[in-house]
């Protein structure tokens, strides 16, 4: 059997949204409640140009974590009927395979024992070809359904990927426009971060370094999850 039937991997369920940046990734090491008192407290002057850590933002963001959750459920259980689906086909085929092998065996041995005419030894094997076509038939089949099923999955993900990103940067967009008109911002900037497991923060483009007054990550965190979870009651 050629070997077509593959799996959706764990990479294609490794959900992540994008805002201005590449990736996100969940993190659960620093959630919004732990947020310092340093952070609490740091304020930037009206007409300031601040930055905002996106993707600490998209890690700590609850509706992202939220709709990051629904479409890796969807996503696992689209892998698992796969799955299933593929050990079915992969069963039927041996089980044919099997059917197939035995028949050639028997006709192979009352071959080699005399126990056919050449008559009917020719008209058996033009049977067993018959059969082998059927079972190569077959066989392409399955390897296509799967591969259907395969290219349904993975725009199955791709979509629910644009909605939920759709979804998620549109609620930001909206919270930043008021957040700003009520902070009066000169600009603000959005940087693309790392989360590494020491806890520190490494900013990417645009922002290389900057007056830690300036980063309203932890603000905009805060109140963007008020929000979502005021949304809910």
């Amino acid at each position: 059997m050629k070997k077509t039937f593959k799996f959706i991997g764990a990479a294609v369920l490794g959900v992540a949204v994008l805002f201005g940046a590449n990736s996100c990734k969940t993190n659960t090491t620093k959630p919004t409640a732990d947020i310092t008192s340093a952070e609490e407290t740091r304020t930037a002057n009206a007409g300031s140009i601040v930055y905002i850590d996106i993707t600490r933002v998209l890690s700590e963001y609850q509706m992202a974590i939220d709709l990051s959750a629904e479409v890796q459920a969807k996503i696992e259980g689209l892998n698992k009927t796969l799955e299933a689906n593929t050990k079915k086909a992969e069963a039927e085929i041996k089980r044919k395979q099997n059917n197939l092998q035995s028949k050639v065996n028997d006709f192979q041995d009352k071959v080699n024992k005399g126990h056919l005419t050449e008559t009917a030894a020719q008209v058996k094997y033009q049977e067993l070809q018959k059969l082998e076509t059927e079972y190569n038939e077959f066989l392409g089949k399955k390897d296509q359904e799967i591969a259907q099923e395969q290219l349904t999955l993975q725009n199955t993900y791709n979509e629910e990927m644009f909605v939920m990103n759709n979804i998620v940067n549109d609620a930001i967009n909206a919270f930043i426009q008021n957040y700003n008109a009520e902070k009066g911002y000169a600009m603000i900037l959005i940087s693309q971060g790392d989360v590494p497991e020491d806890g520190a923060t490494t900013l990417g483009t645009p922002v290389l370094t900057a007056d830690p007054s300036l980063d309203i990550t932890a603000d905009v965190i805060a109140r963007l999850n008020a929000e979502y979870n005021a949304s809910k009651e």
